[in-house]
C-alpha cells in the first residue's frame, strides 16, 4: 500500500482548497497502488482544475514537455507553453520546474512548492508579485515510473 500523503501535505494545502480536492481525488484514483494511471483522470473529472494544470509529459531522457497548458495559467504568467518542451519556459522558472518535476519523478510522490511570481490576475493591468501554489502529481503508465506529471497552479487567496 502506498503511503498517505493526505495528513502531511493536506495541512500545507489549506490556503489552496482546489489543490486539497484535487490531491483526494488523486488518492482515491491511486488506491492501493503508488499513483494513479493517467486514465484513471479524464477530462470530465478534472474539469474543475483544467484552466489551472499542466500535464507534463516524461521523457526517457528525463526531459519534460507539456502535453496541456492551463488556459488561465497562461493568463497569469503571460505565456503559452501548450504542446511546447519545457525548455521554452524562461529562466528563473525553467530551472524550478525541472528541479520541482525531478523530485516528483525521483520521489513518486506528490510535490507542493509555494512561491512569489508576478502575475497578472483579473483585475490588474500590469504583473504585481503575489505567492503561487502549485502541486505536482504523479501519474504512472507502468504502475513503477513517472511517466506524467499533472501539475495544478493557484494564485494563493488574498
Amino acid at each position: 500500500m502506498p503511503p498517505k500523503t493526505s495528513s502531511g501535505l493536506s495541512s500545507v494545502l489549506q490556503p489552496y482548497p482546489p489543490l486539497v480536492r484535487l490531491l483526494k481525488l488523486w488518492e482515491e484514483r491511486a488506491g492501493d497502488r503508488a499513483m494513479p494511471a493517467r486514465h484513471d483522470l479524464d477530462t470530465l473529472t478534472l474539469r474543475d482544475w483544467l484552466g489551472y494544470m499542466h500535464l507534463v509529459d516524461v521523457t526517457d531522457e528525463g526531459q519534460y514537455h507539456y502535453r496541456i497548458f492551463g488556459t488561465s495559467i497562461g493568463r497569469l504568467f503571460g505565456r503559452d507553453l501548450q504542446s511546447r518542451p519545457i525548455k521554452d519556459l524562461p529562466e528563473p522558472e525553467r530551472s524550478e520546474a525541472i528541479q520541482d518535476y525531478g523530485s516528483v519523478v525521483s520521489s513518486r510522490q506528490p510535490h507542493f512548492i509555494e512561491r512569489q511570481r508576478n502575475v497578472v490576475d483579473k483585475i490588474d493591468i500590469l504583473p504585481r508579485p503575489r505567492l503561487v501554489g502549485k502541486l505536482c502529481l504523479p501519474l504512472s503508465d507502468d504502475g513503477a515510473n513517472v511517466s506524467q506529471i499533472l501539475a495544478a497552479i493557484y494564485p494563493r487567496p488574498e
